[in-house]
């Protein structure tokens, strides 16, 4: 039974693998709760349900959430509003979180309104509170903690502000 006795390396070597192992567990199957808000500047004031603010633009139109999605990370998520191309939205895909920080998005959008329908696969990596543009003038999304769409694109458009608040 030479097998049941360690000596103090290999039982140190042992207890380091598996407390790796662990580690690398947890990380796979912890999620976070974040959020996707989806941005427009196609879209009626009356048919964003929270209003919008005209400050937060992309120089020429005000943004206006079309759509926010509670995002766990590691698992599937999706989206549909079949909303009369006021937009109509599908959204489908995943959010895996990196060890170095940051997130792998892997989306599917199809955003169909009166100006343009928009219809992409995506995979990038990105932070939270990173915009990215669909379309630099009619749409756009992020990943953020913050459950309020305005406030994370506020905090998104003046990066200042963050330095700010430290």
């Amino acid at each position: 039974m030479r097998f049941l006795r360690l000596s103090p390396r290999e039982l140190l070597l042992v207890l380091t693998c598996s407390a790796l192992a662990l580690t690398v567990a947890y990380d796979r199957i912890r999620t976070d709760k974040i959020y996707l808000h989806v941005y427009g500047t196609a879209i009626e004031k009356e048919n964003s349900a929270d209003g919008w603010d005209p400050t937060l633009t992309n120089g020429l139109d005000p943004w206006v959430r079309i759509a926010s999605v509670d995002v766990y990370t590691n698992q599937p998520f999706g989206l549909l509003t079949p909303n009369n191309r006021w937009p109509y939205i599908d959204i489908r895909g995943v959010v895996k979180r990196r060890w170095s920080g940051g997130y792998n998005l892997n989306v599917e959008f199809y955003l169909d309104d009166h100006n343009l329908t928009y219809i992409c696969h995506e995979k990038r990596t990105l932070n939270l509170e990173e915009i990215v543009y669909i379309d630099q003038y009619h749409d756009c999304y992020l990943l953020s903690k913050n459950s309020d769409p305005y406030v994370a694109l506020g905090s998104a458009l003046r990066p200042e502000s963050k330095e700010k608040t430290r």
